[in-house]
């Protein structure tokens, strides 16, 4: 080899050492600066991806909004929100001449104060302002009143045109910033309360706010939302109920399955070792007061058929200690008589009873035991001492009141729910024990309900005492109420504005009827009046609809204490109230959706042909 060669090998191999060295020492910076800046870096960059470089369309189509919005802006606004799971979503504010300019403005912010505070965000959401409409302050009551109801206010809002002072629909609802109850106007002192409380991290809004304002601004946003595992584009229309929730979330039977499992699990976590439940949370740090032990025997009844889904021995281990709880409210007024109190109410409830049984009877079923067979009889022998012979109801009674003789009448009717609970579980006490009183006692009640048309009620309880009955006749008369239930009602169900999970509850037991009788292939005449193509559409789209009364982690994460409520249901017109049996309707839907979800599917499509 020439002394040339030699020295053209040598220098190439000391080029390549200095590469090898120089991208070590680059890889070594990358990887310390990294762990310097903060773990929750790696998330702001795969919402940056998600949101500037997988959807480029998304930023145009914003861009062209702009240029239609009322209010014309020099410079584009973002808010970034972020949650460590544990508290109330710290929001951040991004300002710049384009998008990519407003999300560094905002990034920088909250990334300075994660690290100064050792914050450790798992969810990310960002707002992409793309419509601002100011408001003539004289109107904004009358805006209001367009909601349609308590919370239903879905815009962002501002107190000046270039969004300093501004709120997005989540940080006003949970702060209650509005007057809904009473002048349904701004509540500026909960408007300086939460402007006091952001200030902590936010030093741009810390001036308290006058009482009046004269320019108030709304505001709607394209919003985006990742935890750890992945990001989802939320609904963008505030005319809607869905907004700001991720977009099309399917039903899928896996899908309803994960959704009731993890609401299962809040609700199983939430029992205390009394067995009491923690009864509900409205703005999930008010604890719902009072307790009610129908309600307490629903909830059960609700991780019962949970527990068939997933037979996790730590559920099962729960459901013991919620029952055990209920048994400790059973009073005898004889050897064969027994009634379930509520004792902070001083008095006996018919539905308490029913529910009970129900509740007893399900974990024998589900476990095979025959632990509670003396007690549900004796239970329902106490549904049947208050029941007429024209199949009507007695529903409460009094129990050590001053004053008052116990078992004594208090009222005659407090619920019209007590009513088809009550038949509900006198069937299922004949489904449990085959003795024949119990069915004839359920009959009686239903020939009640026929004469009186109890389809005005929109009850859920009827449809699942009439689904139960009619497992066991095929009473033609039956059928055709059963179906009336939910085919008289059927528009008013379709067209219900909120969540409303009962209704749901009620067209799923009135599936099975209805999935049973074509299965036998039941000559019935009512079916040709019966729109069957609307009922299972309207099932699917209730199904669909109740979505937006789940605590995703983008809707809980403004929450005061979101780990109480995240994954679990709510009634946003009543503070976003979660409490058990509105957890136990929802689960119960789902339930039976789940189980029927492939023949849901079959009629859908035999009927669209």
């Amino acid at each position: 080899m020439s002394k040339k060669n030699h020295h053209q090998k040598k220098l190439l191999t000391k080029f390549f050492i200095f590469v090898i060295i120089l991208c070590l020492l680059v890889a070594f910076l990358f990887l310390f600066f990294r762990t310097a800046i903060n773990e929750s870096d790696s998330l702001y960059s795969d919402l940056y991806q998600h949101i500037f470089i997988d959807n480029k369309k998304i930023i145009k189509k914003i861009n062209q909004d702009l240029k239609q919005s009322p209010v014309k802006s020099k410079s584009s606004h973002l808010f970034l929100s972020l949650s460590d799971g544990q508290s109330q979503a710290r929001v951040f504010k991004g300002e710049g001449k384009n998008f990519t300019k407003a999300w560094d403005s905002a990034v920088k912010k909250a990334q300075a104060y994660s690290l100064a505070h050792q914050y450790q965000p798992i969810w990310l959401k960002a707002d992409l302002v793309n419509y601002v409409e100011q408001i003539d302050p004289k109107m904004f009551n009358y805006r209001i009143n367009q909601s349609g109801n308590h919370e239903f206010f879905r815009y962002g809002l501002s107190l000046d045109s270039n969004l300093n002072t501004a709120f997005l629909e989540g940080e006003i609802n949970a702060n209650q910033l509005i007057s809904y109850r009473s002048t349904r106007e701004l509540n500026y002192e909960a408007v300086n309360q939460y402007l006091q409380a952001r200030s902590q991290y936010d030093h741009s809004t810390s001036t308290p706010l006058n009482q009046y304002s004269s320019e108030i601004y709304f505001f709607s946003a394209y919003g985006f939302f990742c935890d750890q595992n992945q990001c989802h584009n939320l609904y963008s229309n505030p005319e809607m109920q869905s907004y700001g929730r991720r977009e099309n979330d399917y039903l899928s039977a896996e899908r309803v399955q994960e959704i009731a499992t993890l609401a299962s699990d809040q609700l199983s976590n939430s029992i205390k070792d009394n067995g009491q439940f923690v009864y509900g949370w409205q703005l999930s740090h008010r604890l719902i007061s009072g307790y009610n032990v129908v309600r307490h025997a629903g909830a059960t009844w609700g991780l019962l058929n949970q527990y068939r889904l997933t037979p996790k021995p730590e559920l099962l281990t729960k459901i013991e200690l919620a029952l055990s709880y209920l048994e400790k409210q059973v009073v005898y007024q004889d050897e064969k008589t027994a009634y379930v109190v509520e004792y902070s109410e001083k008095e006996i409830k018919l539905g308490a009873n029913a529910l009970a049984i129900i509740a007893f009877i399900e974990y024998m079923e589900a476990t095979n035991s025959q632990k509670y067979q003396d007690l549900v009889i004796s239970l329902g022998q106490g549904i049947t001492r208050l029941m007429t012979d024209l199949g009507e109801y007695n529903h409460v009674l009094f129990y050590q009141e001053a004053g008052k003789k116990d078992y004594d009448l208090k009222e005659k009717f407090r619920i019209v729910y007590y009513d088809g609970e009550a038949t509900f579980a006198l069937t299922k006490l004949y489904s449990f024990t085959q003795e024949e009183k119990w069915l004839t006692a359920a009959k009686l009640a239903i020939d009640n309900f026929i004469a009186a048309d109890y389809t005005k009620y929109i009850d859920h309880w009827i449809a699942h005492a009439l689904n139960e009955v009619l497992k066991y006749t095929d009473n033609g008369r039956y059928y055709e109420f059963a179906l009336r239930n939910a085919h008289e009602n059927l528009y008013a169900i379709a067209h219900q504005p909120t969540a409303f999970h009962t209704y749901f509850e009620l067209l799923m037991a009135t599936f099975e009827v209805y999935d049973r009788l074509m299965s036998q292939k039941i000559n019935l005449q009512y079916l040709e009046t019966f729109n069957e193509k609307m009922f299972i559409n309207t099932i699917f789209a209730r199904a669909q609809f109740m979505l937006d009364a789940y605590f995703y982690p983008e809707i809980a994460m403004y929450m005061p204490d979101p780990a109480k409520i995240v994954n679990s249901f709510f009634i946003r017109h009543d503070l976003f109230r979660s409490r058990i049996d509105d957890v136990q309707h929802f689960l119960t839907g789902y339930y039976i959706y789940l189980h029927q979800y492939d023949r849901l599917l079959y009629y859908q499509k035999l009927l669209s042909q």
